[in-house]
């Protein structure tokens, strides 16, 4: 065998060749048809991609399975209008995209759809801005989703990561079929105050999961799908590592799910959270605020229910005031506890709530006792409230039922303050609501409506306030703890924001304030109520027209993974560190022309 310069070039020419054009940059054209062909198309550095399609002539993107992959960006991606083709596969290491930018690296992608195409993963660190806007992720995509009557392990649809400090938005995204994650993340946008933003996400394992600070959740409409049996569907998880993350959750329409809201964090306010087919509408809320929401349910054909607001961690600061609960009657049938603490829990508040038309058996409307009664290592002391008063209570069909089970203990210990005394229920009221109504029988909207934008969140949440205004001359009226003003309603709708600046539900206004913070004397309470209007840049980052601003970049998959050796020794490098990579040619000549060299003293 023969070796020579011109034929290690050759080759070395034909090896790039058989990679996607890489180490350089990208540009395809409005009406362009791209084919990676047979290998990854691979950026690196300084390196950037622009795809400039249009509504009317959208760029094409042709993936063959294969991936596009950003390492380190420093510099822009933009894609606009295009049409994804089968990229990647199912598994986390078989993006359809994945970029991972730094620096001051800039990432839109923006009224693009994604048709049978795997996960994408954006990885964001430095001061990089990422916005991924108006997508569409068809109900064909092809990441991986367990069978759910066998278990509920997913590889989410998209997943976005990284420290970066900038603001990062995720708006007028369509998913049809799973989920979007949010992992260690700052600074991110989900929706906003528009139905512009609003993220629609209709399907399987259709959930949106944020762990971070600094993060809103916005006007989004949530509804997963799945057979009643199927093991932990989750709507929407919303929590953080630090114990007073910086979290909103307000004005969104969550509907369905064995967990309609897990883990709850920061603020919870202004939602209409419908339908919990199992578990509960809020599942283990940690130092939260919940205020000001309409708790509705339908239907409950998976009877495997445990409590509206389960609380089943030891938290410093949990405050449960204005809100509407209403049980559904015999339609929703919910024979839970609106509350369900398990024992040694402490619940900071609970005030100027509306509990309605709950079918109970043996449990009260706020309890320690309820179908979960699974607790491996309960803390000492009781389940106790620090204080509760100035909540409605009509349940007709449940007349024995107690107002509380759980003790009013404001200090932490016995002897607990007996109910209808000051700070324990003295100035409950025992009446029918008057609600304007008519309250319907089953959820007004249809999700075909919901998809095509005919029906908005903006719609539904007006509608839901309209339900639930007290009427005249209802006992709701400025019967609310004094706490929240001086014309404070019980219920989650108050007597408008001219009155009450917290009245906000059935707007798209950012709310303000942090809640209250924990009671004086109050024992195993610290630390104030989360973060109020600051998250994720405040009420600008939620204007909308800065939407499209930033990229989110995505951490490169590492090359082709585990490609067989070419050559060995010094040589061996897989076919996966080839892709696309000016250097991996540079090494491959080098390794070539030191086995000319070996081969020559042989």
């Amino acid at each position: 065998m023969k070796l020579n310069t011109p034929s290690l070039l050759v080759f070395a020419a034909a090896l790039l060749a058989s990679r996607a054009a890489a180490g350089a940059s990208v540009t395809i054209q409005a009406g362009q048809t791209y084919n990676l062909g047979s290998a990854d198309l691979v950026l690196n550095g300084a390196d950037s991609l622009d795809a400039n399609g249009t509504v009317a002539s959208p760029c094409i993107i042709v993936g063959n399975g294969h991936a596009i992959i950003g390492r380190a960006l420093t510099g822009h991606v933009k894609i606009e209008n295009c049409i994804f083709q089968g990229l990647g596969g199912t598994m986390e290491t078989q993006p359809a995209v994945e970029l991972t930018v730094q620096g001051s690296a800039d990432l839109t992608i923006t009224g693009s759809t994604f048709d049978a195409c795997g996960p994408i993963r954006l990885h964001v660190n430095g001061s990089a801005t990422a916005a991924f806007t108006n997508n569409l992720l068809k109900d064909n995509g092809i990441a991986y989703i367990q069978n759910e009557l066998v278990g509920s392990m997913y590889v989410p649809a998209f997943l976005a990561d990284g420290g970066s400090s900038a603001t990062k938005v995720f708006q007028g995204n369509h998913i049809y079929r799973d989920a979007a994650h949010f992992e260690g993340v700052n600074n991110w946008l989900i929706g906003g105050y528009g139905d512009q933003f609003t993220n629609v996400l209709i399907g399987h394992r259709g959930v949106i999961r944020v762990d971070g600070n600094h993060v809103k959740v916005v006007g989004n409409f949530i509804n997963p799908q799945y057979q009643i049996t199927s093991p932990d569907v989750e709507n929407l998880v919303v929590g953080g590592s630090d114990n007073n993350p910086d979290l909103v959750v307000e004005h969104n329409v969550l509907r369905s799910g064995e967990w309609v809201l897990r883990e709850c964090m920061g603020e919870v306010r202004y939602n209409v959270i419908a339908d919990m087919n199992g578990h509960a509408w809020v599942k283990g809320p940690h130092t939260c605020n919940i205020h000001h929401n309409v708790f509705v349910n339908y239907a409950n054909e998976d009877h495997n229910s445990e409590g509206g607001i389960d609380i089943v961690y030891l938290v410093d600061n949990l405050n449960i005031y204005n809100n509407t609960f209403d049980g559904g009657r015999k339609i929703g049938n919910l024979g839970v506890p609106a509350i369900h603490a398990k024992m040694g829990r402490v619940i900071e508040r609970v005030h100027s709530n509306a509990f309605t038309y709950f079918s109970l058996g043996n449990y009260a409307v706020v309890g320690n006792l309820g179908p979960d009664t699974y607790d491996d290592n309960p803390p000492p002391g009781d389940t106790r409230l620090h204080y509760a008063d100035y909540n409605l209570f009509y349940n007709p069909d449940s007349p024995s039922a107690p107002d509380y089970t759980i003790k009013c203990e404001p200090n932490d210990a016995p002897p607990a303050l007996a109910v209808g005394s000051d700070g324990c229920g003295k100035h409950d009221v025992h009446a029918a609501p008057a609600f304007k109504g008519p309250l319907p029988t089953a959820f007004p909207y249809d999700n075909a409506a919901i998809m095509n934008g005919t029906t908005t969140v903006s719609m539904m949440l007006a509608h839901y306030r309209d339900l639930y205004t007290p009427a005249a001359a209802s006992p709701l009226i400025g019967a609310g703890d004094p706490m929240g003003g001086a014309s404070n309603n019980i219920g989650a709708v108050g007597q408008g924001s001219a009155t009450d600046p917290n009245d906000q539900i059935g707007t798209f206004k950012p709310g303000s304030g942090g809640g209250p913070p924990p009671l004086a004397g109050g024992g195993g309470s610290s630390g104030s109520g989360s973060g109020g209007s600051g998250a994720t840049g405040g009420s600008g980052a939620t204007g909308g027209n800065g939407a499209t601003t930033g990229g989110p970049g995505t951490a490169g998959s590492g090359g082709g993974g585990s490609g067989e050796k070419v050559s060995g020794g010094c040589c061996a490098i897989t076919s996966g560190e080839t892709h696309g990579s000016s250097t991996a040619v540079f090494m491959v000549l080098a390794c070539l022309i030191a086995a000319r060299r070996s081969f020559r003293k042989r």
